[in-house]
C-alpha cells in the first residue's frame, strides 16, 4: 500500500459515509500478513 492508494481508499470511505451515514461500511482485507507502512 503506497500513499496514493491509501488516499484513494480514505477518499472512497469518506464519500460512502457522507452518502449514507447510517449505513455500515464493510471492508474486506485480503492480506498474507506483514506490515503496513502507508
Amino acid at each position: 500500500v503506497d500513499d496514493l492508494t491509501a488516499d484513494l481508499i480514505i477518499t472512497q470511505l469518506l464519500f460512502l459515509d457522507a452518502e449514507d451515514p447510517t449505513k455500515d461500511i464493510k471492508l474486506f482485507i485480503n492480506s498474507p500478513g506483514g506490515s503496513v507502512t502507508a
